[in-house]
């Protein structure tokens, strides 16, 4: 279909996103992703503006990688959740992949995606995309009382047979083993994370596990998946007309193509 001329007199040049799900072979399963083009002159504060406004787990802006040259990145993206920014996460760099891929803006087979955890190797081809994270770490301890309490509930929650602590393989998370039944109690409360900055560790918990995994084994991270389009539609940014911090992010135009 035919799109209508942008009238500068509306405000800022409006941009293409994606809706996509990913770890699914059928729309409105799996694990929704909003990929937002073009977005290289939005700042920080506006892409995160408009994370917000989707409202999904996480929002993706593909960008133009910071480098160049032999080994450097094909593409590099900005992961946000409604929140803050991440430095990585699993399936948004699975469907950001993906998506490039299907636009033709990087080719198939084995790339590099830039992010906030340096440059990541990725393999994409038609039938979906695997993303590598960073390299595994171990940070430090935590006040398992203070953690449970972040997660809603209290000290007679805590498995004590680990003790809570900060790790993660390109995103930080801070781990804290439960008993079971616990977790699905859990209510979290951003206001009593643990003083750490928010894209540095986020809490997390859960229940040991019924089987151990095999000795010896060695840790890794990774995530694998294809990606079904539900839809793609031109959306205007935030105006900063009358406002320095609009409420109001992206009202979607009538312009819209559905995906094939």
């Amino acid at each position: 279909m035919n799109e209508p001329q942008h009238d500068p007199g509306q405000g800022p040049e409006p941009l293409r996103y994606d809706i996509v799900d990913v770890f699914t072979d059928r729309p409105y399963a799996g694990n929704p992703l909003a990929v937002v083009h073009g977005a290289e002159a939005l700042s920080t504060a506006r892409m995160q503006a408009i994370a917000r406004e989707f409202n999904l787990s996480e929002t993706t802006f593909p960008l133009a990688p910071t480098g160049d040259g032999e080994g450097g990145a094909d593409y590099r993206v900005r992961i946000f959740t409604p929140l803050a920014e991440l430095p990585f996460a699993g399936h948004p760099s699975v469907g950001t992949a993906w998506v490039l891929a299907r636009d033709g803006a990087i080719g198939e087979g084995d790339r590099v995606q830039e992010c906030g955890a340096g440059l990541l190797p990725v393999r994409v081809d038609d039938t979906g995309a695997r993303v590598w994270g960073g390299a595994p770490s171990v940070g430090a301890e935590l006040n398992a009382v203070r953690l449970a309490a972040a997660l809603g509930l209290g000290p007679d929650d805590v498995d004590g047979a680990a003790v809570p602590g900060v790790a993660g393989a390109g995103t930080d998370f801070a781990i804290l083993l439960v008993v079971a039944g616990a977790v699905a109690r859990a209510v979290p409360d951003p206001r009593r994370w643990p003083p750490r900055s928010p894209t540095a560790a986020r809490p997390g918990c859960s229940s040991p596990p019924s089987t151990p995994p095999p000795s010896g084994s060695t840790p890794a991270c990774s995530a694998s998946g294809s990606g079904f389009p539900r839809t793609r539609r031109r959306a205007r940014p935030p105006s900063r007309s009358g406002s320095s911090s609009p409420t109001a992010v992206w009202s979607p135009t009538t312009a819209s193509t559905p995906s094939s």
